[in-house]
C-alpha cells in the first residue's frame, strides 16, 4: 500500500539509484520504467493510490536537484496508465512479429494514435524463444534495424518539440535477453551489425573499433564450469498430462457457434464453421479471444482443457485478465506443448501456482501456436476438483481428498 511505498520503497530508490550521479537523465530529468504497471496498481490498492505514490516519488526525486522524473511503463497505450500517473509507454518487445518492419511501425503508430500518454518508439529484433522452448522464429535483419531506427529518428521524434525529452528518446529492446531471443548485444547471428546500425543512425561521426575475444579468451569463456552453488529456480518445462478425476464446470463448445470468441489478431483466414473455430496464418504471433467482462469466479478452476488440431507441433498459450487488471501479460498465462500435428489432441493447462488466477475473470486469450500454421478448435473447458468422498464414523464425518493450498493476500 501507500505507506509501504512511502516508508520503504521510495527511500530505497532514492538511496540506491537516484542519488547515484551516474543515473540516467534527459535534460536534467531522471527517467525510470515500470515493467508490470497493472500488477503494481493492484498490489498498492488501485490506480488512484499508485498515482499518489508516483507523485510522492517525483517530489522526492526533485529534492535531489533533478528537474523532474519521467515515469514510463511497459504495455500498450491506454487510459489506465494515465490514471496511474505514467508519462509514457514503451514495448518490452513486439512479440514474435517484432522482426517485421511494417508490423513494428503499425504497432508504434497505433499506440501513438491511442494517445493517453506519450509513446516511446521501441525497436526490437524479434522474440525468438529458441533458448526457452526450442521454437525458432525469425529475427530482424540488420538492414531492417537501420530502416526502423532511421524511421523513428526522422519520422517520429521530429513530431515533437526539439526541446522536449520526447524528441530525444528511442527504446532499444533489449541488450542481452538471449533466452527470450531479444537482444542487440554482439552475438553469433549478426555479429556487431545491430550495434553498428545504432551507431550509423544516431552517432554517424563516432569513430570506433569492434573488438572480439582472443582465442585464449574464447577458450576460457567457452568452458562450462561445474556449479557448486545453484539458485532455486522455477522449472518451466510443461508436460501435457491429463487431469484424471477432474470435473467440467463450464464449456465453450464451438459446435454451438462462436460462444463469444473472436479473432483477436494475426489470423489471416478465420471462420466458425463445422463445429470448430478454424484459422490459418503466416504469422508467428496470433490469437483468439473470449468476450470481455466475463465476470466468472475462477477460484476453484484447477485446469483449462482445450480440444484442438494444429498443422504443426509447438506451444499453445492461454492468457487471462483477472479482475483489477486491464491488459495481457506474460505472467498471466499458462502453456502446453502440442506434441502431435494434424490430429485432434486434448491440451490440459493447469492453473495451480499462479497467484493472479483468483477472484473474477475478465477475459481469456488463446494463442493456438507460436509458429505459422492452420488450426481448428472444438472446445475450451474449465475443470475443477470434485467434492471429496465423504465417510461417516459414528457422528464424525471423514473426508479424503488432495490438499490444495489457498492463496490469501497474495
Amino acid at each position: 500500500g501507500y505507506d509501504d511505498i512511502k516508508n520503504y520503497y521510495i527511500p530505497y530508490f532514492i538511496d540506491y539509484f537516484f542519488s547515484d550521479p551516474r543515473y540516467m537523465q534527459i535534460d536534467g530529468k531522471a527517467i525510470m520504467s515500470i515493467y508490470a504497471p497493472d500488477k503494481l496498481a493492484r498490489d498498492v490498492g488501485g490506480t488512484e493510490v499508485l498515482n499518489k505514490c508516483l507523485n510522492l516519488l517525483r517530489r522526492e526525486v526533485k529534492k535531489l536537484g533533478y528537474k523532474d522524473l519521467i515515469i514510463m511503463c511497459c504495455g500498450d497505450n491506454c487510459p489506465a496508465y494515465k490514471e496511474c500517473g505514467m508519462d509514457a509507454v514503451h514495448a518490452y518487445n513486439w512479440g514474435h512479429e517484432g522482426y517485421d518492419v511494417a508490423f513494428t511501425k503499425e504497432r508504434i503508430l497505433g499506440n501513438m494514435k491511442e494517445g493517453s500518454v506519450h509513446t516511446v518508439p521501441t525497436v526490437s529484433m524479434g522474440y525468438n524463444l529458441m533458448g526457452w522452448n526450442g521454437l525458432r522464429t525469425p529475427v530482424l535483419e540488420p538492414d531492417d534495424m537501420t530502416e526502423l531506427l532511421t524511421w523513428a529518428k526522422d519520422d517520429i521524434l521530429t513530431q515533437y518539440d526539439k526541446k522536449s525529452w520526447k524528441s530525444k528518446l528511442v527504446m532499444l529492446s533489449t541488450w542481452n535477453e538471449y533466452g527470450e531471443g531479444t537482444y542487440i548485444m554482439p552475438a553469433g547471428v549478426h555479429g556487431f551489425d545491430y550495434i553498428d546500425a545504432v551507431r550509423e543512425v544516431f552517432a554517424p561521426d563516432n569513430k570506433y573499433e569492434n573488438i572480439v575475444p582472443t582465442e585464449n579468451q574464447l577458450e576460457r569463456l567457452s568452458t562450462l564450469y561445474v556449479q557448486d552453488r545453484k539458485l532455486l529456480r522455477a522449472d518451466y518445462r510443461v508436460n501435457n498430462e491429463t487431469v484424471d478425476g477432474y470435473e467440467n464446470v463450464h464449456t465453450w463448445n464451438f459446435a454451438n457457434g462462436s460462444e463469444g470468441w473472436s479473432n483477436s489478431f494475426g489470423i489471416e483466414s478465420y471462420a466458425v464453421e463445422g463445429g470448430v473455430i478454424k484459422g490459418s496464418t503466416s504469422r508467428t504471433d496470433f490469437a483468439i479471444q473470449s468476450a470481455a467482462d466475463l465476470g466468472m469466479d475462477i477460484s476453484d478452476i484447477r485446469a483449462i482443457k482445450v480440444t484442438m488440431k494444429c498443422s504443426k507441433t509447438g506451444k499453445a498459450e492461454m492468457f487471462f485478465i483477472p479482475e483489477g487488471e486491464s491488459s495481457w501479460s506474460q505472467a498471466n498465462s499458462f502453456n502446453a506443448t502440442i506434441e502431435k500435428a494434424g490430429e485432434f489432441v486434448e491440451l490440459y493447462l493447469k492453473t495451480d501456482g499462479n497467484a493472479a488466477w483468483r477472484g473474477k475473470l475478465k477475459q481469456l486469450r488463446f494463442d493456438p501456436n507460436a509458429t505459422a500454421c492452420e488450426f481448428e478448435i472444438k472446445s475450451i473447458e474449465f475443470l475443477t476438483v470434485p467434492e471429496p468422498e465423504r465417510l461417516i464414523r459414528g457422528e464424525k464425518e471423514l473426508a479424503f481428498t488432495a490438499y490444495y493450498p489457498e492463496i490469501v493476500d497474495n
